[in-house]
């Protein structure tokens, strides 16, 4: 990883802490995968295990927003849920093959206008700590 890029990244994460938003300010390379040491990040996922949807499927969330604010979307198919996704909001998703983990998939806004996503965030359920970031 460049330091331009290692820092680009570094200060978009804080951005997003302090803002409770998802938002990549990189030129990420497809397929980019590091590790949570790797990635300088330290991070913890916020939401309730309660409000997670089940294995193989997929739920809206926002993250400037309580748990008891989120809006009323029910975990679904995963093949549509980009599209109920507004800016700054994630896409949970649990994989089948792994109910020990959760992925947090972020998105921007590209230059067609479209909202894509550009992070996916592994975290660890129990421990709710970052284990990988994998730039799609």
């Amino acid at each position: 990883m460049t330091i331009r890029r290692f820092l680009a990244l570094a200060f978009a994460m804080s951005a997003t802490a302090c803002a409770g938003r998802a938002s990549i300010e990189t030129d990420p390379v497809a397929g980019d995968r590091r590790d949570a040491g790797e990635t300088g990040v330290m991070a913890t996922l916020n939401v309730p295990s309660t409000h997670l949807p089940p294995p193989g499927m997929c739920r809206v969330w926002d993250p400037a927003l309580s748990s008891g604010q989120q809006r009323g979307l029910p975990s679904g198919a995963c093949a549509g849920m980009a599209r109920l996704v507004e800016r700054g909001q994630w896409v949970l998703y649990r994989p089948e093959d792994d109910n020990a983990v959760v992925e947090v998939r972020m998105f921007e806004t590209v230059d067609s206008g479209e909202l894509q996503p550009v992070l996916i965030r592994v975290f660890d359920i129990s421990s709710g700590m970052l284990i990988e970031e994998i730039v799609p």
